[in-house]
């Protein structure tokens, strides 16, 4: 497969969110896992992983290669992550992805980016109203033996209103 390259200029005071977006096919594999093997009745499904998640204003051109067209992940285990903004948390895939890691480093650095949470861990959200799963349920979980490819790059600014959009 050929490499993809995205190319977005941002002008912004809010920062920068850039997220890759799960393939319709790996699209169509987690949903039917969620509700068939770990049976977490969810209407979430916008699966992606985030690269980028920086509040400081930046104002220029962004240019980031897909290398082979597509990041390649499978799910290693599950965390949950507190959402600061409800009180609920949110239960996500930690997924294995060197290509996420070496992508996230390099957009660091080349726009000198600040990440705004301690350190970079690749992870898929699979539903933002986990707050009564508890640590020795999603240890049980299976691990999918599914890859999951990520094959569309979304730059924008961030969008300090998702809150109010994400799962009801």
């Amino acid at each position: 497969m050929k490499h993809k390259t995205y190319i977005k200029n941002i002008d912004t005071e809010n920062g920068v969110y850039i997220s890759a977006k799960a393939s319709k096919e790996s699209k169509k594999k987690i949903k039917e896992f969620v509700k068939n093997e770990l049976k977490i009745n969810t209407d979430y499904d916008d699966y992606h992983i985030t690269l980028i998640y920086s509040k400081k204003p930046f104002s220029g051109e962004i240019k980031l290669l897909l290398p082979n067209g597509k990041l390649e992940t499978f799910v290693k285990k599950y965390t949950k992550f507190d959402n600061q903004q409800d009180g609920d948390s949110s239960l996500v895939f930690v997924l294995d992805s060197k290509d996420a890691q070496k992508l996230h480093k390099i957009l660091m650095e080349k726009y000198d980016f600040k990440y705004d949470y301690d350190e970079y861990i690749p992870h898929l959200t699979l539903t933002y109203k986990a707050f009564d799963i508890t640590e020795k349920e999603y240890n049980n979980f299976p691990i999918p033996q599914f890859k999951i490819e990520f094959d569309d790059i979304i730059i924008q600014e961030i969008d300090n209103e998702w809150i109010k959009k994400k799962e009801k």
